[in-house]
């Protein structure tokens, strides 16, 4: 849920910034991909494995969005 939270701030921070829905959406389709994909991760996996893709997921989005 922090990740679709995470990602849901940063694309609001990107708009107030002055960068169209268009371009955020075009910037961030394979971070969207991956909060769409983690609905098949598997608590039994664990903490640290899950954690580890919620924190790729993050970091690059503040990088795209600095366009």
């Amino acid at each position: 849920m922090k990740a679709f939270i995470g990602f849901h701030d940063e694309s609001q921070k990107a708009i107030t910034q002055g960068h169209s829905w268009a371009k955020v959406r075009e910037s961030t389709s394979s971070i969207q991909s991956g909060l769409r994909s983690m609905k098949f991760e598997l608590p039994s996996e664990g903490d640290e494995k899950v954690s580890k893709k919620v924190c790729y997921l993050s970091d690059p989005f503040r990088a795209d969005t600095d366009v």
